[in-house]
């Protein structure tokens, strides 16, 4: 099963590789589809927040909101 933390972890990853929304879109949309088959709960609806930012500038999350995305998913305790 895919974990929060874990996903938290990797997404920090990828940004510091660079903030480049393309790239960390694409990263969690295979994540999504062909990484993982079981979700923590709640962990889908946070990694299609993620895809969903190459849909359109009004679906980008700056860097700071996904660091902080980040740090939450490494900080939660379900």
């Amino acid at each position: 099963m895919y974990k929060k933390n874990q996903f938290g972890i990797e997404l920090k990853q990828q940004i510091e590789g660079g903030y480049d929304v393309r790239r960390i879109s694409n990263w969690a949309y295979q994540e999504a589809y062909t990484t993982h088959r079981t979700f923590e709960d709640g962990l889908y609806d946070v990694i299609m927040t993620v895809v969903m930012m190459e849909m359109g500038h009004e679906f980008e999350l700056s860097e700071a909101q996904l660091l902080q995305l980040a740090n939450d998913m490494i900080n939660f305790e379900g």
